[in-house]
């Protein structure tokens, strides 16, 4: 199938009026469709949803309803096959409504999924696994090339190579980057190892210890010159109680993690974590007692 023009995504099977010539209500594209008559789609590339995200979704759709319509194809048996719209769909059956507005479209079931697949590629919040594997299946099944693929999604070549390559990493570490656990960035230098349980090891070190990319890439760097496969965490120190008291009503009053770790024979080193630069400020007044 020639894959030109599919960067419109559901523009190029909605077509909408101009806004100076008003939609006739005849030949409105959308209709209300009972939504126990959508079945969903067999093939759809996307895996997770944010379940928090469909709670708000929910309740928006109780208060004012489903403003854009699902995007269905017609199915022989009377039913309607979803291209485009789950979470839609989803957030509609479980807002207690009985009909959804759908755009009904005559397409094959090839066409459908390729629908599917573009639609949800181009969504700013899939997960980059989810990414990957759409982008996958429009090279292999729809026989696009990673330029191809990129001018219709909207990205660039690189950015679609990079995003296919995680899935040459083990199961395991593409689970952590579908859960979210591990990022992109974190996850992108392992693909320089050589063996796989090198690759498990460090995303687990990664994932434990929420390591930065920079870390990230000095471990790998450290394994492919045969140095210390990764940085030791390190060991807080064992405080008395009176101590450890005073450290916890210490870190109350910062309102962050404080921790005392060694940092040789006899020293060691008081930590305070921070979580952005507006925290970092916040604790840094702190620490000089309001001063300039």
């Amino acid at each position: 199938m020639n894959a030109k023009g599919l960067g419109r995504g559901l523009e190029a099977l909605i077509p909408k009026q101009p806004a100076s010539e008003p939609e006739p209500t005849t030949t409105a594209p959308d209709t209300e469709i009972d939504v126990d008559k959508i079945v969903p789609n067999p093939n759809q590339p996307r895996t997770s949803f944010d379940e928090e995200k469909l709670k708000e979704l929910v309740d928006s759709v109780r208060i004012h309803g489903i403003l854009q319509p699902v995007l269905v194809r017609a199915l022989d048996n009377g039913t309607y096959e979803l291209v485009a719209g789950e979470r839609r769909l989803r957030a509609a059956k479980d807002a207690g409504l009985k009909t959804i507005p759908a755009v009904i479209r005559d397409l094959t079931e090839r066409q459908s999924l390729e629908m599917a697949i573009i639609e949800n590629a181009q969504r700013e919040d899939i997960n980059i696994i989810d990414s990957a594997k759409a982008y996958k299946r429009l090279a292999e099944e729809f026989n696009m090339s990673q330029d191809m693929i990129a001018s219709q999604i909207g990205k660039s070549r690189p950015s679609v190579a990079n995003t296919m390559r995680l899935l040459k990493l083990p199961d395991e570490v593409i689970g952590y980057l579908a859960s979210g656990e591990l990022t992109e960035g974190r996850a992108r230098p392992l693909l320089r190892l050589e063996k796989k349980e090198d690759m498990i090891r460090l995303a687990r070190h990664i994932v434990k210890f929420k390591s930065t990319a920079r870390e990230a890439e000095k471990m790998v760097k450290n394994v492919l010159e045969n140095k210390e496969e990764t940085p030791e965490k390190p060991k807080e120190v064992l405080l008395d109680p009176d101590t450890k008291r005073f450290v916890e009503d210490l870190a109350k009053r910062f309102g962050t993690k404080i921790s005392v770790v060694r940092g040789g024979k006899k020293g060691g080193k008081v930590v305070l974590d921070y979580y952005d630069e507006e925290d970092l400020n916040r604790l840094l007044e702190l620490l000089g007692g309001g001063n300039d």
